[in-house]
């Protein structure tokens, strides 16, 4: 099978069993300039398989992750069953999508996706085998209340989760209103605003970013960020939070594990933030992921080797999951 065939297998398994789209669905791929058409072109053709009705909305870049995509784009949003975004830059936080979403559409997002990532890696992975441990992990972040996350490269955060949802992410978006990253697979959960304290050390990658050779830290008080230091990569985190000039992009947003055993560590953040073995912290909107700050971006930063501990209990030790281990994951 060559590289053309692979991306349109794989285009067909996120339209069937991530999606399971239905005969006559209105299907809205949105993609842009910088991502290779040859993937929207596979997720339209794949669609059309399944007798869907699918439409690609080309639009210009967005200049910041979690921006709005403009008045046309987002009535465009409001009209589909399923949404497929191969983009640049994230669009899943932004207004538009949180409307699309509360009005049943399925979500996937696919964030700085290229031809690889559509060939191997976390697309290989049977989303249906993992997702009764995402199911079973994201209960236990939604009964918790203070979540502790540790790693080996420094980072050391505390934070108050009583009263949020944890999301479990493994790709499969069957019910309206149901969305996250494809082919990322993890549970995540919004914290309490002003309920996290510690200190967080990027290691892994950044969105928007890339992989990450200097790791940059972040010194949070009081659920915001109020330090960064580092390297070259520092100070591009910097200017992309200062740009927007509003506070709210240094809220902590989303705390997450990775759960694709399949997933690799490419500098991609569609990939990199399902790698089982990480962890994730975002800065900036939480409004789709059950939080309430909003913020005209999301910036996820990815970390090795993590150790999360809920009310006491240590559910992954040195990146592993404890307990209900996932299948396959220690491949």
């Amino acid at each position: 099978m060559n590289d053309a065939e692979k991306i349109r297998e794989n285009a067909r398994k996120i339209m069937k069993m991530c999606f399971n789209v239905l005969p006559g669905e209105k299907v809205l791929i949105v993609t842009d300039p910088l991502i290779s058409f040859n993937i929207a072109e596979a997720l339209f053709a794949a669609a059309q398989e399944l007798q869907g009705e699918p439409v690609i909305l080309y639009i210009e870049p967005s200049r910041t992750p979690g921006g709005d995509p403009g008045e046309l784009a987002a009535l465009a949003l409001a009209k589909a069953d399923v949404i497929v975004t191969p983009t640049s830059k994230v669009l899943y936080h932004c207004p538009a999508m949180k409307k699309a979403l509360e009005a049943g559409a399925r979500v996937g997002a696919m964030t700085e996706i290229n031809e690889l990532i559509m060939q191997d890696g976390a697309i290989e992975a049977d989303f249906l085998a993992i997702k009764p441990a995402v199911d079973r992990l994201a209960e236990k972040f939604s009964k918790g209340r203070i979540l502790e996350m540790y790693t080996p490269g420094g980072t050391s955060l505390k934070a108050v989760i009583e009263g949020r949802q944890g999301f479990g992410q493994a790709c499969i978006f069957h019910n309206p209103g149901e969305g996250g990253g494809i082919p990322d697979a993890e549970v995540n959960i919004a914290p309490r605003e002003d309920a996290v304290e510690g200190k967080i050390v990027v290691d892994a990658c950044c969105s928007t970013i890339g992989l990450i050779k200097t790791p940059i830290n972040l010194t949070v008080r009081g659920g915001r960020v109020v330090e960064i230091s580092g390297g070259e990569e520092a100070e591009r985190l910097k200017e992309l939070l200062a740009k927007p000039a509003d506070p709210n992009c240094y809220v902590v947003a989303e705390l997450a594990v990775g759960m694709n055993p399949k997933a690799k560590l490419r500098g991609n953040i569609i990939e990199d933030e399902g790698v089982y073995g990480t962890c994730h912290c975002a800065v900036g909107t939480n409004l789709n992921s059950g939080g309430v700050n909003p913020a005209p971006l999301h910036i996820d930063m990815v970390q090795w080797t993590p150790t999360l501990i809920i009310d006491g209990e240590t559910i992954f030790k040195d990146g592993k999951l404890v307990g209900d281990c996932l299948p396959g994951a220690e491949d």
